[in-house]
């Protein structure tokens, strides 16, 4: 195995070990209770209660529902909300709970709970529903023992399969206010057995921590990270503007900072510590906390609402490969133990292969010396290949050469002897000519001096000849004159009789 492939494994494991590492955690975290702050204090129409209402001065609300300023115990509303929360996942509601008549409280609001518990037990609705007690009572005297038999009587009995129960028994949660501030309320609180109760707010004394910006009481924006608390508790909210009120607290107002964002990544990487999810809220106007679709200026805000869908979507789906994911992470720690002897082993192999690389380059060194030398003498011997096979060719063609001299020798040889025997014909031929030529130039002196004697008697024959010619053509010339003048003669003659 070479280095690249050494550490092709390493690389392998390192994946493993990043994968197992994060994902277990996120899975845990889908296992917790997600819950809503739900208000039911809104009697229908802008103008009346807590829409802008002279009765309820300093209840200001600047953003429009996008069902309209409607009055919350108006079945269709409460339908559409149900129909919401079911899509949106929700597991509980945290309903604002302001006492009733009896109690010297709000009874609209409790009239509108109950209907809301009727609502959902009619439509088998799985959402479960739990009271947050307010400081209802102006007098700041509260019987807390007739509260919880009030609530025990006409919600915990009544709508046992729709009440949220924690550790098994229904619970009635306490907003931290002048009814909580006392150790002695507290303490009354807490005596009830037949129910499971916990504080919510920003003071110290509080079970369940409501989370800047849900509390505006906390600290300095910008905002730090939520924290845990009791029964793996937290709260996360989208926003709060409570500037519109005449106070001074607003965090992410327009939803630039990505403060749900934040808060929702935070939770969902809690793990196991985490079991229940607090959102704040869905229709807290006042506050503009709200996720319910609403519109502002005229612009139809979903933002906080589609979050909201999508992060608790991505929790069901985390819970539906818990199982899955759950058995990698018990296989974590035995993979980790491998993948760290794996790099043990991979240390020791990889010091070996440094000295066997090292060894490697000292041979690799060497090997290139004598494959330089070899080079070098297959380069001379490719040269003396060469001038062998040169010096062959010459010699072929020298051994061709004496064969061809040899045979033109032979033949030299040949036509010598023939040569020799023409010669001495051609010398007795020579000899005979040489005879024949004596004879011949003795015959010439003879016929040259019968030449001469007769020659002289042809030219005085020719020249009486030549003379009879002159004379011959002289007289014909005279004829043809004659005879041209005559005819010339009859021409005129006839042209004159003409």
């Amino acid at each position: 195995m070479d280095k690249r492939q050494l550490l092709a494994v390493v690389l392998i494991f390192v994946f493993a070990f990043s994968f197992f590492s994060v994902k277990p955690s996120s899975c845990s975290a889908s296992k917790a209770k997600v819950g809503l702050f739900y208000y039911v204090w809104y009697e229908g129409g802008l103008g009346n209660g807590h829409w802008n209402s002279s009765l309820s001065p300093g209840w200001t609300v600047v953003d429009t529902p996008l069902l309209g300023f409607y009055n919350s115990s108006d079945p269709s509303v409460i339908r559409q909300h149900l129909k919401w929360f079911d899509e949106l996942g929700v597991d509980f509601l945290i309903i604002s709970w302001w006492g009733s008549s009896t109690l010297q409280g709000y009874q609209f609001a409790d009239t509108t709970t109950r209907l809301v518990f009727d609502l959902i037990n009619e439509t088998n609705s799985p959402i479960k529903i739990t009271l947050m007690a307010e400081d209802f009572n102006q007098s700041g005297t509260y019987d807390f023992a007739a509260i919880y038999d009030y609530i025990y009587d006409n919600y915990a009995t009544r709508y046992v399969n729709e009440f949220f129960d924690l550790n098994g028994k229904p619970l009635v949660c306490w907003w931290n206010s002048d009814m909580t501030s006392t150790s002695e309320s507290r303490q009354r609180i807490g005596n009830d057995s037949r129910f499971a109760a916990r504080i919510i707010g920003h003071h110290d004394y509080v079970d369940w921590y409501a989370w800047r910006p849900c509390s505006v009481d906390d600290g300095d924006y910008p905002i730090t990270l939520p924290k845990l608390s009791k029964d793996g508790f937290t709260c996360i909210e989208p926003r709060y503007d409570d500037s519109h009120l005449g106070r001074s607290s607003t965090f992410d107002d327009d939803y630039s900072d990505g403060v749900y964002d934040r808060q929702w990544t935070w939770a969902l990487k809690q793990g196991s510590n985490l079991s229940i999810i607090a959102i704040y809220s869905w229709n807290e106007y006042h506050e503009r906390s709200q996720i319910e679709p609403h519109i502002t200026n005229d612009t139809l805000v979903l933002s906080p609402f589609t979050k909201t869908y999508q992060y608790n979507t991505l929790r069901s789906l985390y819970q539906q490969y818990s199982s899955d994911i759950q058995a990698l992470q018990e296989n974590y720690t035995s993979l980790q133990s491998s993948y760290n002897n794996l790099i043990a082993s991979f240390d020791t192999l990889n010091a070996s292969f440094t000295s066997l690389n090292s060894r490697y380059d000292t041979l690799n060194s060497s090997f290139a010396s004598l494959q330089d030398a070899y080079n070098s003498l297959l380069r001379d011997y490719d040269a003396l290949n060469s001038n062998l096979t040169s010096l062959r060719s010459m010699l072929n063609d020298q051994q061709e050469n004496i064969t061809s001299l040899n045979l033109n020798i032979t033949a030299l040889q040949d036509e010598y002897g023939n040569l020799e025997s023409r010669y001495e014909k051609l010398e007795s031929d020579f000899n005979s000519l040489l005879s024949n030529y004596s004879v011949l130039i003795s015959q010439h002196n003879d016929l040259k001096t019968v030449l001469q004697n007769g020659l002289s008697e042809t030219v005085n024959a020719l020249y009486v000849l030549i003379g009879l010619i002159a004379v011959f053509m002289v007289a014909v010339i005279v004829f043809l004159a004659r005879k041209s003048r005559t005819r010339s003669a009859h021409t005129t003659e006839r042209q004159v009789t003409d």
